[in-house]
């Protein structure tokens, strides 16, 4: 926070797709949802899972890229210990957000919709630590990196 006036400004990292991902089949979603949630399962239990051939799923793992991304949180204390919050944020100034909030020792999420960057942090219960995110957004502001923002506290959620 104190070199913000000696950064230099970066592209933003956030991409746009506008069309469709094609080709995508039955078999494609059935991948999708089979490694969902544990991206480490085996080849060999994904093709058992779905009756499918391997070509179909190494093709799939190395295409993935181009039609989505993996995300891996890391919970030290349980997911249970922290408080999922969604931010929006209208900025022109992606990069040096994300390049802040990842500094944290916390999971988060980035993505634009239109002029605002949607940030999906998992701060701890601590005050100390939801403190400290209004205070990086609060100095952003007033420095006209951040033109507004606001969150909202995630209740429910759903995992499978």
């Amino acid at each position: 926070m104190e070199n913000l006036d000696s950064s230099k400004e970066k592209p933003s990292p956030l991409r746009f797709h506008e069309k469709k991902y094609e080709p995508w089949d039955e078999v494609d979603e059935k991948i999708f949802w089979t490694v969902c949630d544990n991206i480490r399962k085996s080849f060999r239990e994904i093709i058992r899972e779905i009756d499918t051939y391997s070509d179909k799923v190494l093709e799939w793992f190395r295409s993935r890229v181009q039609f989505g991304h993996t995300i891996t949180m890391y919970f030290p204390n349980g997911e249970s210990s922290y408080q999922p919050s969604l931010f929006s944020i209208k900025t022109d100034h992606d990069a040096l957000l994300i390049d802040l909030f990842s500094c944290l020792p916390i999971s988060n999420v980035f993505y634009r919709i239109d002029d605002r960057v949607i940030m999906w942090i998992n701060v701890p219960y601590l005050l100390e630590a939801r403190i400290l995110v209004r205070k990086v957004l609060c100095t952003l502001k007033k420095k006209e990196l951040v033109e507004e923002y606001t969150n909202s506290v995630v209740e429910y959620g759903y995992r499978t």
